[in-house]
């Protein structure tokens, strides 16, 4: 594999250009040419149709192709974003997010017009990148400035035509026009701001008839960098993400964990509920992020949304929490929204078939078929392989003593992720738990032909949303633990107590790190959470 003299970073031959991979030890990347300053009259032929020829322009496409590649190899989307091996840098990841997540809406009809066109894409990581780069020349018809200098950049531009012919076929697979139609959303954040407050400075807005909070705004409503988005009064949220946090409806003052909590939308959504400007009580939320660079994103938002004295980071994976431990043992909610295949981000139910069980896309013609075909095995592998730990997070959940609610939600639309995950779930649950209706106003339901479907929600272009699939599990009194007591009553908290003073001030807790003792203001001991990594962070 070459490699890189600017950045030392061993790379694919794709994203290196001819004239680079003839320069033997001393051949640069197309990133690290495009971070060079390049003269302003400089413009190739990538370059006709616009206005700039800055060529660092090419490298978000280039972290985009990083991040399929590895999405396609069986790494979830949000984990493949903050691969530190990905090296995605931090200015650009909202960029590259919203590249992958289009690419990946219409990856199949992408694939199956370079499987009809011969080019330089036989191997996979030159195909996803060549996949981005169609996506952005051909179907949405911009250019990619300085893509001249890109190898396979210049490649695409030159097989356009052919390109463009082979994704005619595939129109009706691309399904633009509804999802350019769909509404722009944003949440009122409870903890800083009220509705009116924020319907009297978006007057385009119009609040969801269902979803409290929640607005809508006209299609394309560009509100990134807008004086309420940077206060944290309002969070940019789709509608079918608000579903989770709706079905499970924590009570004020209510504590409860979020098990996969970042980049942190859903986690905000239940802080306002638990501890919003309405509420009284304060609640706490519980929040699990194992990834070091995603649980600093995860704080930036939380800081952002004002809701630091509601949620604790725990930098640790939810499956190892200690659930008879203070601050768990009294965890009464718990949402599990775990890494999924992300297919639901296409609006859902269009262009869908049933197949082998399971929900698949449709091939459009021979050629897309015979894509689908040899990479179907692997898909469905890491869709299983996801399906295995979405139950285990489900099935931890349910072990916690206090937990009366268990929300489980994807963006998924496949039935492997969504009703077989339930189902197997139900067979393994602890006594007590049982699967209830999920928000009965919510009009689309699950699978018909699953028994328990109608139990579930479901959510897709007919809602005016993306894909998405939410569950809620209740335990009745059969094998719910007894109401615990007040903090430091309680036979645990005192034998917690006991070794932290015996051990000078400090105690071991549920997520295995020390931290010093507090006092709360009636005296009492309790056992607040860690601040160091791998704990519960204030």
């Amino acid at each position: 594999m070459p490699r890189c003299a600017a950045c030392e970073s061993t790379l694919e031959p794709a994203c290196f250009s001819k004239g680079q991979l003839r320069k033997g030890d001393a051949k640069r990347c197309a990133a690290c040419i495009a971070s060079a300053p390049q003269p302003a009259d400089k413009v190739g032929p990538v370059d006709e149709v616009g206005t700039s020829s800055s060529p660092a322009a090419l490298l978000p496409f280039e972290m985009a192709g990083r991040v399929l590649l590895a999405v396609r190899q069986g790494i979830g989307v949000r984990t493949a974003l903050y691969d530190k091996r990905l090296a995605v840098p931090p200015q650009l990841l909202s960029t590259v997010t919203a590249i992958v997540s289009e690419v990946l809406k219409h990856l199949e009809p992408l694939c199956a017009a370079l499987a009809k066109v011969d080019g330089p894409w036989e191997a996979e990581a030159a195909r996803c990148l060549a996949a981005v780069l169609t996506h952005e020349m051909v179907v949405r018809g911009r250019a990619v400035k300085g893509g001249a200098k890109h190898a396979l950049a210049r490649a695409v531009w030159e097989r356009r035509l052919g390109l463009e012919g082979a994704l005619a076929l595939n129109r009706p697979a691309l399904g633009e026009t509804k999802a350019a139609a769909l509404p722009r959303y944003v949440r009122v954040n409870a903890v800083k701001a009220s509705l009116e407050e924020i319907l009297a400075a978006l007057p385009s807005a119009r609040p969801d008839p269902v979803i409290p909070y929640l607005l809508r705004l006209p299609p394309k409503t560009s509100l990134h960098g807008h004086a309420l988005v940077e206060a944290g009064k309002i969070i940019l949220q789709d509608r079918a993400s608000c579903l989770p946090a709706l079905a499970l409806s924590p009570p004020p003052g209510a504590t409860v964990v979020d098990a996969c909590a970042a980049p942190g939308n859903k986690t905000t959504h239940l802080a306002s509920m638990v501890g919003g400007l309405a509420c009284r009580l304060g609640g706490t939320i519980l929040a699990f992020e194992r990834n070091k660079r995603r649980a600093d994103t995860l704080r930036s938002m939380l800081e952002r949304a004002g809701t630091g004295g509601i949620v604790r980071v725990c930098e640790a994976d939810f499956r190892t929490a200690a659930v008879d431990m203070p601050p768990f043992d009294r965890a009464t909610h718990i949402l599990v929204d775990p890494s999924c295949s992300g297919s639901g981000g296409a609006g859902g139910h269009t262009g869908l078939r049933q197949e082998d069980g399971h929900i698949g896309k449709r091939a459009a013609d021979d050629a897309a078929q015979e894509v689908a075909s040899r990479e179907d095995a692997a898909y469905w592998d890491r869709i299983r392989s996801l399906a295995e730990l979405q139950q285990a997070l489900v099935l931890k959940a349910l072990s916690f003593p206090s937990a009366v609610a268990v929300v489980y939600s994807t963006c998924s639309i496949h039935q492997l992720e969504n009703e077989d995950v339930v189902k197997a779930v139900l067979a393994a649950a602890p006594p007590g738990w049982r699967l209830a209706r999920c928000l009965p106003q919510w009009p689309t339901r699950g699978l018909a032909e699953v028994a328990h479907g109608d139990l579930c929600v479901r959510a897709g272009e007919a809602d005016e949303t993306h894909g998405f699939f939410v569950a809620r599990f209740e335990r009745s009194g059969e094998g719910l633990a007894p109401p615990l007591p007040p903090d430091g009553s309680n036979l645990a908290q005192k034998r917690s107590i006991k070794r932290a003073r015996e051990s000078g001030g400090r105690v071991r807790t549920a997520c295995g790190a020390d931290e010093p003792l507090r006092k709360q203001r009636n005296t009492k001991a309790r056992v607040e959470a860690p601040r160091a990594r791998h704990g519960v962070a204030d």
